[in-house]
């Protein structure tokens, strides 16, 4: 690592910390660009509210670059929205994500279309069902015995 600081080359983000309420406007910006159906405010606020769930942002350059949330949900850990500002810090989030989960297994729900960039990195399809507007929805899970991080 000291090569490529040496070299001048970008470090990237720095690891996650809980996010502090203070920015969430600039986690509910990156979640709004993300297209979740849901408002972005109500999704962080459910996060916050929910005791068995934490709110997660990884900062590059002092600028919130990713945001999620892990919740504990019996023997899994569901991945809560994540949104980042760029597919590398979307990939990198999610890394560290499975990373943070441990020995559980990391579940997610998404739209046909957010589907795809979870199987790209690694999940598998767990369940498929209807949701409210009628389009398909995905549960993927990430769960691999030897515990490799995803691709």
């Amino acid at each position: 690592m000291a090569e490529r600081v040496a070299a001048g080359a970008d470090e990237g983000p720095a690891p996650s910390e809980p996010l502090p309420p203070e920015r969430d406007a600039e986690a509910a910006a990156l979640i709004a660009g993300a297209g979740h159906e849901a408002e972005p405010a109500a999704l962080l606020a459910a996060l916050r509210a929910d005791p068995a769930a934490t709110l997660y942002g990884v900062v590059k350059d002092g600028a919130l670059v990713a945001v999620y949330g892990l919740k504990k949900v019996g023997l899994t850990v569901e991945l809560r929205p994540l949104a980042a500002a760029s597919n590398w810090e979307e990939w990198l989030a999610l890394k560290e994500a499975v990373a943070r989960a441990g020995r559980w297994p990391v579940v997610v729900e998404a739209t046909e279309a957010g589907a795809q960039t979870y199987l790209q990195m690694g999940f598998r399809k767990v369940s498929r069902r209807r949701g409210p507007d009628g389009e398909p929805r995905y549960r993927l899970g990430w769960h691999i015995p030897s515990r490799k991080h995803p691709r």
